[in-house]
């Protein structure tokens, strides 16, 4: 009877897959770098989601990993779990359970104190717009919004005599009482409005809707020119936030303020540095679920659509819903003031 002796594994796939093994450790680092420093030169790298180079960085090479044995199948494993706990958008908010109607929320409906503000894309169509109806808002945000017609038929139909509508070329607003309008300048009014509002307690609140400059979304990491253009895309998305931000200086730091729209930028980028640090992301404390809203028909794999609020409110729940009518998931923001 013959045995097979076991053949000696050729130097040159022993050499790939520690390749491989080192490439993808390499790889970590260089990524985790550029996503805790989210400099505009790495906007390239960081307008992707966190889970999507865990995806390169250990799918490519896992199964020569996996044949380097368990151990350093192990420890690769964990330098991306790792890398991905350190940098993916508020994990928690997936095992958080929603407050719902806790008797927080409805002590503060009754008193005037609640805020429930609804942000979303809505593609330009007034069919998406009218989605937000069912939820109940005191405040929505429209961006790519519809027309000034259909944007004050919504106010009617949400807020009856009560309502009102501020149109913006591509930023919107509606509200339940009283808005007075904040003067931009011409170049600011294409992406954003700003108002005062009232709330139906009497508290008066600063909002901002806006939408952002579009990012853009390149695969090819290899070409200089497309490290050139996600640098400029960056810079001036930020430029446009701090435009919007110049205006709003005047506004006294004890008034509240909700800031929210599509920025079109990834959670953690480093435009929302601008807000800091008087505004905070309602979703790190308030987001349950999964809160990505682009794209809504498949798979949201990132939150470009966010609500930022001051220190005078309490996010009590935050989570994005799915729509008929708009590419985009809408986000839906509870709020108390203090």
């Amino acid at each position: 009877m013959s045995t097979t002796i076991p053949q000696p594994r050729p130097a040159a796939l022993r050499f790939a897959n520690y390749g491989l093994y080192l490439g993808s450790i390499l790889l970590a680092a260089f990524i985790a770098a550029c996503y805790a420093l989210r400099n505009d030169r790495m906007a390239a790298v960081t307008v992707f989601p966190p889970w999507a180079w865990v995806v390169v960085g250990f799918g490519l090479p896992a199964f020569r990993v996996l044949s380097l044995g368990r151990r350093s199948a192990a420890f690769i494993s964990a330098v991306w779990l790792v890398f991905l706990m350190a940098f993916a958008d508020h994990p928690t908010a997936m095992f958080r359970r929603s407050a719902g109607a806790s008797s927080q929320w409805t002590a503060a409906r009754g008193d005037g104190r609640a805020v429930r503000v609804v942000s979303l894309n809505c593609a330009g169509g007034a069919a998406a717009a009218g989605e937000v109806a069912a939820l109940e808002p005191d405040i929505v945000l429209l961006q790519e919004s519809p027309s000034r017609s259909q944007l004050e038929a919504l106010a009617r139909e949400l807020f009856g005599d009560d309502g009102q509508a501020l149109w913006g070329v591509d930023a919107s607003l509606v509200a339940r009482g009283p808005i007075e309008p904040r003067q931009l300048p011409r170049d600011v009014t294409t992406y954003a409005v700003q108002a005062r509002v009232r709330l139906a307690g009497g508290r008066e609140v600063e909002v901002v809707s806006l939408r952002l400059q579009h990012a853009l979304v390149r695969f090819d990491l290899w070409s200089p020119n497309c490290w050139r253009e996600q640098t400029a895309n960056r810079r001036r998305r930020r430029d446009q936030l701090a435009a919007i931000l110049q205006g709003g200086n005047d506004v006294a730091t004890d008034v509240a303020m909700i800031v929210g729209g599509d920025f079109n930028a990834p959670p953690g980028d480093a435009v929302y540095r601008l807000l800091s640090p008087r505004m905070r992301d309602a979703f790190a404390s308030g987001g349950c679920g999964w809160g990505n809203t682009i794209v809504n028909n498949w798979f949201p794999f990132s939150r470009i659509d966010q609500v930022w609020t001051s220190d005078a409110f309490v996010a009590i729940d935050v989570f994005s819903a799915p729509t008929l009518h708009s590419d985009h998931r809408l986000v839906v923001c509870d709020l108390v003031l203090r």
